[in-house]
This record gives structure tokens, sequence and C-alpha cells, in this order.
């Protein structure tokens, strides 16, 4: 049997000091490193998620502009589009009563320069939405105009009978395009 404990006699020696202070020191390198792969690992995760939601927002914010919806309607395979587009919006002002002295000390009659410039008109830039429908691949086939009446102002005539009255909406342009045969891939 002493062959047998002989061969098997595995009983380590203590460790030095400086043997166990190395040991710590490579536990500990081990620990941080391991620690810093992980950090860095969900730094990199982070990043990734921030980028997926920002091209998210991007996809989700081109899809509704005009060039956006031109190209759901064409992937959804439709031929004709139309595209409704505010070009200009009105408030309505109802004008000074006749006689009655206004800020200014001008009279407040109907169609002075002072009622013109109280009406306020606000126009819309839409950057040429038709050049963006038609770079995805639709052709302007038909445009029309139209008034959209949002709101009315009214107030009763002074010294006469009846109303005044003022309506404010908006200008609307109506394009309609037809998929033409050089469509985009």
């Amino acid at each position: 049997m002493a062959w047998l404990t002989d061969q098997f006699d595995d009983r380590r020696q203590p460790l030095t000091p400086e043997q166990k202070k190395a040991a710590k020191q490579d536990r500990k390198a081990a620990k941080k490193q391991e620690k810093a792969e992980r950090q860095r690992q969900r730094r990199e995760a982070a990043e990734e998620a921030a980028r997926a939601r920002k091209e998210r927002q991007r996809a989700a914010m081109f899809a509704q502009t005009p060039a956006g919806l031109a190209r759901q309607a064409a992937e959804t395979g439709q031929i004709v589009f139309q595209y409704i587009d505010t070009l200009a919006e009105t408030t309505p002002n109802v004008v000074p009563m006749a006689g009655a002295e206004s800020v200014e000390g001008t009279q407040g009659l109907a169609g002075d320069k002072q009622a013109r410039q109280r009406e306020k008109l606000r126009r819309f830039d839409p950057r040429h939405p038709i050049e963006q429908i038609e770079s995805e691949g639709w052709e302007l086939l038909d445009t029309g105009y139209t008034f959209q009446p949002t709101i009315t102002e009214s107030r009763d005539k002074f010294l006469a009978s009846g109303q005044q009255e003022a309506i404010g909406g908006r200008v609307l342009g109506v394009y309609t395009f037809r998929r033409s045969n050089g469509q985009p891939s």
C-alpha cells in the first residue's frame, strides 16, 4: 500500500506570504476585468437600444411626411394617391363698430387699412410636398384648392339692425397623384 500513498500524495505545501499576496492580486484583477467587461457590454447594449429607438423615431417621423405617406400608399398597392395640404390659415376679425374710436385713433370702418391688418393670415411653407411625393414614384394628375371654414365670429351692428360676421378657416390644396411607370425601387 505504500505505492498507493506515494502515487496520490497531493498534500499541498503552504503558500508563502508573497504567493498569497500575488494570488489575491490576481483574483482582484480578474474580478475587476470581469466587472469592466460587464459594464462595457451593458454600455454597448444601451447604445444599440438608443440607436434602434432613434431609428424607429426617424421612421415614424418619415411616415408622417408627404414622401412617407406616398411610400406607404405605394407599398399597399394603391394606383391613385390623394394628398391634402394646408396652404394658409385665417382667423376671423369682426370689424369694430362704425363711429367707435379704435386704439390707434382711427375710425373702425369696414374695409379700412386697420381692419385688413387685423385679419391674420398665416401661410405655411410645406417645402414642396409635390416634389417629395413625385420622388417616390408618383406623377401629379390633378390639383384643386378649397377653403375650409373652421370658426365664425359675429356681433350686432351698431345703430342698425343685423349682424356682422367674420369667418376664419384654412385654404387646402388637394393633390391627386397616379403611380408612374418608372417606379423607384
